[in-house]
């Protein structure tokens, strides 16, 4: 029973990682609008019902497996010696920006957050995707003691993540971004984070007084 469950898997990744594969690079060479997902059907070699087998919706097959960004957001990881849990949350959101604007580079990475830009449908898609990260955090948050108000940090952190995060993506798309405004981003940003989860602290003190 074990063997065939096993077995039934690797042959749902397999398949899944055949959609995956074929529609984004239709959606890299067509772009998302003009791609059906019954093209994705076709080039995958499987029946349209196959799909959605794996996915819910065409933008959900849109960003498969390509937001480890947003993923990222949503971790508290473990401090390294001699670090607070805020100042590693602090180094998790700025490395996750930093790295994926640096992953912007990719040809096929800087043409998915184009689309993700230009396409409504693919940018609510994205701002889902940022509030379930916001969410997952805020629990966290909550499940590591930093905040006594882990919806508001994680909403503020977020917040403040994106704004930073935008301005640099519009740089980088536009071909503008400098190495000096990245290093003002590394700089900048861990800055604004601390402040948020200072004010966070002080707004919980202030309760308990």
């Amino acid at each position: 029973m074990g063997l065939e469950q096993s077995r039934r898997e690797r042959k749902r990744a397999r398949t899944r990682e055949q959609v995956v594969t074929a529609a984004q690079r239709l959606f890299h060479e067509q772009g998302f609008d003009r791609t059906t997902v019954e093209d994705v059907a076709r080039a995958a070699d499987v029946a349209v019902q196959t799909v959605f087998n794996h996915v819910a919706s065409k933008e959900e097959l849109f960003f498969a497996d390509r937001v480890p960004f947003a993923q990222a957001l949503s971790l508290v990881p473990q401090p390294r010696p001699g670090e607070t849990c805020a100042a590693a949350v602090v180094r998790m959101l700025t490395a996750a920006t930093t790295g994926y604007l640096a992953s912007l580079e990719d040809p096929e990475l800087r043409d998915m957050a184009e689309q993700a830009q230009a396409v409504p449908a693919l940018a609510r898609y994205e701002r889902t995707l940022h509030d379930r990260a916001e969410a997952q955090l805020a629990a966290n948050l909550a499940a590591a003691g930093i905040s006594e108000q882990p919806r508001w940090t994680a909403a503020m952190l977020l917040a403040t993540v994106r704004v930073f995060g935008s301005e640099h993506r519009e740089r980088v798309l536009a071909g503008t971004e400098t190495q000096e405004s990245a290093a003002r981003l590394e700089a900048d940003l861990p800055q604004h984070l601390r402040a948020v989860l200072e004010l966070s602290d002080r707004e919980a003190r202030a309760q308990l007084v």
